[in-house]
């Protein structure tokens, strides 16, 4: 529900694609207040002026980007989208700095789909998966810092990772591993997450006072260059089940 004042009002909100339900709009001059909802029904003559626009919209973001094999899941403590999604943010990150990326954290709410159906994956759909034009970064971080953090991901039951494998014990991390070598905790990691997480989003406040890397790359840009390149290769999107962090419990 939306209240506006005194004002010339015309309102459009249009969902892309599938993203969500149809889209509504109302156009008044308001005197008062006025309560907008989606019981208002469409204005044939700003149903004619929108169309062309939408039409241009539509057809951009059915775009096919990319094809899946095999229907992708979203799942604790590991699952075949979030170990997609995490490889994508690793893979472009590590092309677009020249740099090697130790390890991926993607906080498991920001990954706003739960299943990708085998097919075509449009630009509609990767807006779907990430709606939000949260930026890539690069973090240097002490083994003793994302000891915590991983500690602080077992204890939620798993987030979607690339580059770092353990086992959850009693709500902490054990059995790390960062690519194929056992966790140093002497040692520092490059760590490639959103800013929303580098600015202590999901409580992660640990990481708000290190230094960030900025490369001006959208995580939603990552993941659609990312199935570019795929294309482009010839290869297709397989599942990958690895259970990358595993629960004994």
């Amino acid at each position: 529900m939306v209240k506006i004042k005194n004002y010339v009002f015309v309102a459009i909100l249009f969902l892309l694609g599938s993203c969500a339900p149809k889209y509504f709009y109302h156009t008044t001059h308001l005197s008062g207040e006025i309560k907008i909802n989606k019981d208002y029904a469409s204005d044939a003559q700003i149903d004619s002026l929108i169309y062309p626009y939408k039409a241009q919209l539509d057809s951009t973001m059915n775009a096919v980007l990319a094809i899946c094999d095999t229907e992708l899941t979203k799942n604790r403590p590991s699952s075949s989208l979030g170990n997609f999604f995490s490889d994508a943010i690793k893979y472009e990150t590590e092309k677009r700095t020249g740099a090697a990326v130790d390890l991926v954290i993607i906080n498991y709410g920001g990954i706003r789909l739960n299943m990708i159906p085998a097919g075509n994956i449009t630009l509609g759909k990767v807006y779907e998966l990430m709606p939000f034009d949260n930026q890539l970064v690069v973090l240097k971080i002490h083994g003793d810092t994302l000891a915590t953090i991983l500690d602080y991901i077992a204890s939620q039951g798993g987030w979607p990772v690339s580059g770092v494998n353990f086992t959850i014990k009693k709500n902490n991390a054990v059995n790390i591993f960062i690519g194929d070598k056992a966790f140093d905790i002497t040692q520092t990691y490059t760590l490639a997450v959103s800013d929303y997480i580098a600015n202590g989003g999901d409580n992660l406040s640990m990481l708000k006072n290190i230094p960030q890397q900025k490369i001006n790359y959208l995580v939603r840009d990552a993941l659609i260059d990312y199935l570019k390149d795929l294309t482009k290769a010839g290869k297709k999107i397989v599942s990958n089940n690895t259970q990358r962090i595993k629960n004994v419990e």
